[in-house]
């Protein structure tokens, strides 16, 4: 795992106790603000992929297909578990479509930046959800890949809902 941090920057260093205190390992890649290196092109094209891609799932979607809002539909206005999966596929292909789209563009692999992140942290459940909704991933390939990638990990694995205790047996 990198860090790129500045050594003083309270947000670094905050990130560094968190990280210490679950014993995690870091690289820690340095970042000079008061030299502006956050703005030089090799680490902004970074981090505006990254950024880009993990907000349109996390804002995009997270809001409109969350347990409050589908049981909302469903209490409110009467809709069947099916009409329901008609709202959550709609939104759902809205921005996976793109995200699909830009991942083609960038040429990713496995994995976004070249090992997981935030972006496959953020994916990974909404994945998991849309494939529990039936939602079509024939024509995502690069969503595919990296999901596939992912779940061969072990961090993935023991994270998965299917994983936990509480998961029903079925």
């Amino acid at each position: 795992m990198k860090l790129y941090g500045y050594y003083r920057s309270s947000t670094s260093y905050r990130l560094r106790i968190a990280l210490e205190l679950k014993g995690l390992a870091f690289e820690n890649v340095p970042v000079n603000l008061l030299k502006t290196e956050q703005n030089d092109a090799d680490f902004t094209s970074r981090t505006t992929i990254v950024r880009e891609l993990t907000y349109a799932i996390a804002t995009e979607l997270h809001a409109p297909l969350n347990l409050p809002v589908l049981k909302w539909l469903k209490d409110e206005y009467r809709k069947s578990q099916d009409e329901i999966g008609v709202w959550y596929r709609h939104w759902l292909k809205r921005t996976l479509d793109p995200v699909e789209a830009r991942l083609a563009q960038l040429g990713t692999g496995n994995f976004l930046m070249g090992a997981p992140g935030l972006f496959e942290v953020v994916l990974l459940p909404q994945v998991y959800n849309a494939q529990r909704f039936e939602y079509d991933f024939s024509a995502s390939r690069h969503i595919s890949a990296i999901e596939k990638a992912c779940l061969a990990l072990p961090a993935f694995q023991r994270a998965h809902p299917d994983s936990q205790v509480d998961a029903p047996n079925d």
